[in-house]
């Protein structure tokens, strides 16, 4: 009876193997933090909020650029100004359904002297020391402003939240809410956390700390990231700045080994995209591969400079974590576009020998944004699309081989940073509302939710590993509809994209 018993066993377990088999690991970008979000990680809403702007007494218009008065280290500021009337803060921008998760009201906590009111979408209710409670409308931004603040004991520490968060939230700083939405993901990549694109970060006293006022500048605090992922013991993806000095990555490193579950991993990569010459950190390591005349060819500098600096600093993990380096996945990264990126970035001095993954974002869909083809596209209709696109996903996994048959020359495994749908107009074409409306349709059509499932079976198949989707949440735009979800209370069958990852996810 017992062999019986085991021999099933056996069998089911080789069955469930297999069926979670035909799907990668599944991993997720997490949406940026900015007080347009309609992702919430944290309950203190403060820490979406906007950079100052001051309202000068002489001008009733006011813009992001007029002067600001000094500011204390968490970006408090310490005096209103006499040529200003209030310094004012967004905290969120989003309206209707978009908000309707932080429920009716909201407790403003703050220390110091001062007054201060609030505009748009909020009305008072309550006055304490020390607390605002406040009526949350169904439109208008959330805004606040200080028109008063004491020099020596100017306003400070603002938290906005929900009731039921009061009593917990320095215990915990996230969301149940968000902690749920994302639990099962293998791999949290904080790329748009870490404020990675074109960031100005270079030592480690400039980093982001827990007692900012806002997270949106900067990014979100590394200690807030391993917190994260020790609760929810899933594996980070960290994005180093590109102008780290040595020292920034020895010290983000050992608070790494310090804080976080000894049981997970750590995907580490510099920067991101640097082959992609939108982004500063592009323009950075051209100008350094040129300056240490690793090639003649500017973009062959770029990308030499990239793999270079890379293994510098994956080096200094290695040193860091000692024994325990097996837990750093080195991970260098490439245009899945063109495989010849991905052959410059491992060849260059042979350092395909100081990584374990080479990472690449497989879109699909993106031909459609082109330019060149908006006549075309425009005309057709969205099930013309989706006749398309298993054609089309075929071809994209064709390129894809090229970068896996590297890795299985050089015993790497293929990852993919980013990826999937791309449905967004680009080079002038984002402001054809023609287009906009189609990618729009297509992003909420319930034939995308096969088609993912469709487009990550495909990359398992041919040997893909991880795959990090961009991204969490976000609303559509004519810059793209790249949230999973649109706003946190949106119904599953209206959101077919993260309802296929809900389905594999809990297969």
């Amino acid at each position: 009876m017992k062999k019986v018993f085991f021999i099933l066993f056996s069998i089911l377990c080789f069955i469930c193997f297999s069926e979670n088999s035909e799907y990668p690991p599944i991993g997720i970008n997490l949406a940026g933090i900015a007080y347009w979000s309609t992702e919430h990680a944290f309950k203190d809403l403060m820490k979406y909020s906007s950079k100052l702007r001051a309202q000068r007494k002489d001008d009733k218009k006011f813009t992001w650029d007029n002067p600001l008065p000094p500011v204390d280290e968490n970006g408090y500021p310490l005096e209103i100004g006499e040529e200003n009337s209030f310094i004012e803060i967004y905290i969120l921008s989003i309206e209707g359904k978009m908000r309707e998760h932080l429920g009716e009201k909201l407790y403003v906590l703050y220390e110091g002297k001062g007054k201060i009111d609030y505009w748009g979408g909020w009305q008072v209710i309550e006055r304490k020391e020390g607390m605002d409670i406040l009526k949350v409308l169904e439109k208008g931004p959330l805004v606040l402003r200080i028109y008063q603040t004491d020099k020596n004991d100017h306003i400070r520490n603002i938290r906005v939240l929900e009731e039921k968060y009061l009593n917990n939230y320095k215990e915990n700083p996230f969301r149940e809410e968000f902690l749920k939405k994302w639990e099962k993901m293998k791999v949290i990549r904080f790329m748009d956390w870490m404020a990675t694109n074109n960031s100005k970060i270079s030592k480690w006293e400039e980093r982001p700390k827990v007692s900012d006022r806002r997270y949106s500048e900067k990014g979100v605090p590394l200690e807030l990231m391993i917190d994260l992922c020790n609760r929810l013991k899933i594996n980070p993806w960290f994005c180093i700045p590109h102008k780290a000095d040595d020292d920034y990555v020895k010290n983000f490193a050992k608070l790494v080994k310090e804080k976080l579950d000894k049981n997970l991993k750590i995907y580490v990569e510099y920067s991101n995209e640097v082959w992609n010459s939108i982004f500063s950190q592009a323009n950075y390591a051209r100008e350094k591969g040129l300056e240490l005349k690793l090639s003649d060819n500017p973009y062959q500098a770029q990308l030499f400079y990239y793999s270079k600096r890379a293994v510098e600093i994956f080096k200094i993990w290695e040193e860091v974590f000692g024994s325990e380096k097996g837990r750093v996945v080195r991970v260098l990264c490439s245009q899945a576009a063109n495989p010849w990126t991905s052959q410059q970035v491992l060849e260059f001095n042979e350092n395909y020998k100081n990584c374990d993954a080479l990472g690449i974002a497989p879109y699909f869909g993106h031909s459609y944004g082109n330019p060149k083809n908006q006549e075309k596209v425009e005309k057709m209709t969205v099930d013309e699309i989706f006749k398309e696109l298993p054609e089309e996903i075929e071809k994209l996994m064709e390129t894809c081989k090229k970068h896996k048959n590297l890795c299985d020359k050089y015993n790497l495994k293929l990852v993919a940073y980013e990826g999937g749908q791309h449905f967004v107009g680009h080079g002038g074409a984002e402001n054809n509302e023609k287009l906009n409306q189609l990618f729009f349709a297509v992003n909420k059509d319930q034939r995308i939710k096969d088609i993912y499932k469709i487009y990550l079976k495909k990359w398992s198949e041919i040997g893909g590993n991880v795959f990090v989707l961009f991204s969490s949440m976000s609303r559509p735009s004519k810059w793209g509809s790249w949230g999973l979800l649109e706003y946190e209370k949106q119904n599953l069958d209206e959101a077919p994209k993260f309802k296929a990852i809900f389905e594999i996810l809990n297969r």
